[in-house]
């Protein structure tokens, strides 16, 4: 069963989504629904997350490490300058390809810069995951 909420994360994910064309944002290519089943269809990133890497004890050199860190950076600029606030910058949110390039993926908590989310209530209860609050 798909809650109100729930689905207003859903439509806001693919709003988010469809305003963004940078190379260090995953691409939405489409929003559907299907037998009351609704889906978003995305690029294909070939590679493993950041948190994978990490798990794993990946080491990374440091210019690649520096490199990485700054294509998430534009990425999550190109985000803030659709006028979205990610809310979960996290490794596991961080798709790094087999060419090196480092993707943002999962929209699913950004909002609008400025706007109160009404989801956040008072501000007591955010979120996000904890591990990676600000």
């Amino acid at each position: 069963t798909q809650t109100a909420g729930g689905m207003a994360r859903f439509f806001q994910e693919a709003k988010a989504l469809a305003a963004l064309a940078h190379p260090n944002v995953v691409r939405l290519y489409d929003a559907d629904s299907f037998r009351g089943y609704h889906f978003l269809v995305l690029e294909y990133v070939r590679g493993a997350t950041l948190d994978h890497h990490l798990t794993r004890r990946t080491r990374f050199a440091v210019p690649d490490a520096c490199g990485y860190a700054v294509q998430a950076a534009a990425g999550l600029e190109a985000v803030r300058a659709a006028g979205l606030v990610h809310r979960d910058v996290k490794p596991a949110n961080l798709m790094l390809t087999p060419d090196g390039t480092v993707k943002v993926l999962d929209l699913g908590l950004a909002r609008p810069v400025g706007r109160p989310d009404p989801a956040a209530g008072d501000g007591r209860n955010p979120v996000g995951t904890l591990d990676y609050f600000a």
